[in-house]
């Protein structure tokens, strides 16, 4: 019984540990996200545009820029499409990623996927036309408005909190097994001693003669 209560006990402290690291993780990376879209917000990046199946002698050039929610393609404007929002993630501090995908039906689908390293960025575009092949695009550039920004200087988030202590249910503490007292001394009774053994008649008889006896 008692053991049964101290895993209970051992298992909420584990869940409430683990909830509470849980809500501040998510915290911190809301709070990250925040960040690194108010740096992001205004600025402007020219980049260049290389498809690995061309010549690396030709390359295109495009303009991105980022608002509050969404990212521009100035040569995906200029193509008809319309604007995007995008989202942010981060597979560690240092090298946060965004990604936006741009659709329309009667030109096809975008997608633009980046990520900033030191100050620069990087990244590929995927069209899928309506009418035409697939093509992909890797893309790197940088900042060009003047604004000082390094999106990948983003604070490191703190590390979770250690979960709680486990309680102890004083009904749920084992004591130490007594120590059992030394054996006592077993006295043996000494044994009867034994009966003489029966003679028999012929036995006596056959003594009496050895004797003399008549």
């Amino acid at each position: 019984m008692g053991r049964n209560v101290a895993g209970r006990w051992m298992a909420l402290a584990i869940v409430v540990g683990m909830a509470r690291a849980s809500a501040a993780m998510a915290a911190d990376a809301q709070q990250m996200e925040k960040n690194v879209r108010a740096q992001l917000d205004g600025t402007v990046w020219t980049v260049d545009m290389q498809s690995p199946s061309e010549s690396k002698g030709r390359s295109q050039k495009d303009t991105l820029t980022f608002t509050k929610w969404g990212v521009v393609s100035e040569r995906l404007t200029k193509a008809g499409y319309a604007n995007s929002n995008y989202s942010l993630t981060f597979p560690n501090a240092q090298t946060p990623v965004w990604d936006t995908t741009l659709s329309d039906e009667k030109l096809g689908i975008v997608r633009l996927h980046g990520e900033f390293r030191g100050g620069s960025l990087q990244g590929v575009i995927s069209e899928a036309p309506a009418k035409g092949k697939p093509m992909d695009y890797e893309f790197s550039g940088t900042e060009t408005s003047g604004k000082v920004i390094d999106p990948s200087q983003t604070p490191t988030p703190p590390a979770p909190p250690a979960a709680p202590p486990v309680p102890v249910n004083p009904e749920a503490v084992t004591p130490p097994p007594a120590t059992p007292p030394p054996p006592s001394a077993v006295v043996v009774p000494p044994a009867p001693p034994s009966a003489p053994a029966a003679t028999s008649p012929h036995a006596a008889q056959e003594k009496k003669k050895k004797r003399g006896w008549f």
